[in-house]
């Protein structure tokens, strides 16, 4: 694993690690194959995962290769893909979820470059990958990061930087467990930007040196406001087939069982006379069939919002079926209400919400996104709540409080202002710009 293979103790790990991969994907195959097989979907997601499929060489220069885990990281990374398109840097994006993958190509399709499957971690896949694309560097946003993969880059002589870096508590558990071997594993990049002093002392504690590590802000911070934002309210709510005179809650990136905790802590402000309409944006678009089904069982007047519209006459919630339309309901919300914290899954990123003026409300777990989460309440942009039981009394309060609200709202935009620049620093830290010129010519295998 480049540095970690050369040590006896680092080939003893990289062939245990491959003899698993290769376990998992045999001993496994009989409940994969035939889903692949039947699925055209997953047909195509297959083969680009295995380095088989995907955009055909450059011509005229070796890209950066921009790889994004799934949505959360493909929306952190969208600050940083506009800059360097805007600059004439060929670019191509990679996802591993079909999540990402779709998100991707909605949020990119006006810029004219590549959106493919990053390769499962085998060796082959890897290198046929590599092959296909010939990138002239390689820039992981916040996470996914795998041992045969950063092997190839060093074999290949090609840079790998780390940027828009986060170490939650969990991950710096895992990392720890390894031992000196999660420092050489780090190690392999070129260099990692880091979004907060907390997770750059991480890194050091993990054995990383110092010089491959810096500071540079969170890319969150940097994204570009929806173009519709500061039309009119009734303009968009017509836009999106959304009731025009009631008040709007935003519950946004929910997980499986968190929908019905949410919308049951806020059922009376719902059921009420002209009650509020809720609008659930779920983590993965796919669940939302079944989330409005089941809201229908338990007597909601539920819709579908998005790719297929079926919101009725007088909605009560509405689920969410299309990627790429969270930040245009942030714009409407009078209250987003931020997913996966209400359920132990570390939250979601309340910036975008914040950004677009939108009060913001958290449930206990934000442990991924602790500092933003910190840095909105000490601003007075954002309430936490304990409980779900709280939830109602709190949004309740927002929506009879019209004041406090746009408070909330304006402290939110003034705060992302000002910790706007991280796309700046990271371009900075890493030359990108020129690491596409420089090398021209290909370092093959």
């Amino acid at each position: 694993m480049g540095s970690l293979a050369t040590t006896w103790k680092g080939k003893t790990a990289w062939w245990l690690y491959n003899l698993f991969l290769t376990t998992k994907a045999v001993f496994t195959a009989p409940a994969w194959v035939p889903v692949v097989v039947a699925v055209a979907k997953r047909r195509h997601s297959f083969a680009g995962r295995l380095g088989l499929r995907g955009p055909q060489r450059f011509r005229g220069g070796r890209p950066i290769w921009i790889h994004a885990l799934s949505v959360g990281e493909v929306r952190s990374a969208e600050p940083l893909v506009r800059h360097l398109a805007g600059a004439g840097t060929p670019l191509v994006v990679t996802a591993s979820t079909r999540s990402g993958f779709g998100l991707a190509r909605n949020l990119f399709a006006g810029l004219d470059l590549p959106v493919a499957y990053f390769p499962y971690d085998f060796v082959f896949s890897v290198r046929h990958a590599v092959s296909r694309l010939r990138p002239a560097a390689v820039v992981i946003v916040e996470t996914d990061i795998w041992p045969n993969f950063l092997a190839e880059m060093k074999r290949r002589s090609i840079p790998v930087y780390l940027v828009n870096g986060r170490i939650s508590d969990r991950s710096f558990r895992r990392f720890g467990r390894l031992g000196k071997l999660a420092g050489h594993l780090f190690s392999n990049f070129t260099t990692i930007c880091m979004q907060t002093d907390d997770d750059a002392r991480r890194l050091l504690a993990l054995g990383v040196p110092p010089s491959r590590i810096r500071v540079t802000g969170n890319l969150k911070f940097d994204l570009a406001l929806p173009s519709e934002n500061g039309k009119p309210g009734s303009e968009m709510r017509r836009r999106w087939n959304l009731p025009a005179d009631r008040s709007l809650i935003v519950i946004g990136s929910s997980h499986p069982g968190e929908e019905e905790i949410i919308v049951n802590a806020l059922e009376p402000l719902v059921r009420g006379k002209n009650g509020a309409c809720l609008v659930v944006a779920p983590r993965d678009v796919r669940r939302a069939a079944g989330i409005a089904e089941r809201l229908r069982k338990e007597g909601f007047a539920a819709g579908m919002i998005g790719s297929r519209t079926s919101a009725g006459r007088d909605p009560q919630v509405l689920v969410v079926d299309r990627f790429g339309i969270l930040r245009h309901l942030y714009a409407l919300a009078d209250a987003a209400v931020i997913g996966g914290s209400f359920v132990p899954a570390g939250g979601h990123n309340p910036v975008e919400a914040a950004a677009l003026g939108c009060p913001v409300i958290f449930g206990p777990d934000m442990s991924d996104f602790r500092q933003i989460a910190a840095l909105l309440k000490e601003a007075g942009a954002a309430f936490q709540v304990q409980k779900p039981e709280k939830l109602n009394q709190v949004v309740a309060r927002l929506l009879s409080d019209r004041n406090l609200a746009a408070r909330m709202g304006q402290r939110g935009q003034r705060l992302v202002a000002e910790n706007r620049g991280a796309v700046e620093k990271t371009i900075q830290a890493l030359q990108l710009n020129r690491a596409a010129s420089d090398r021209e010519t290909p370092s093959e295998a």
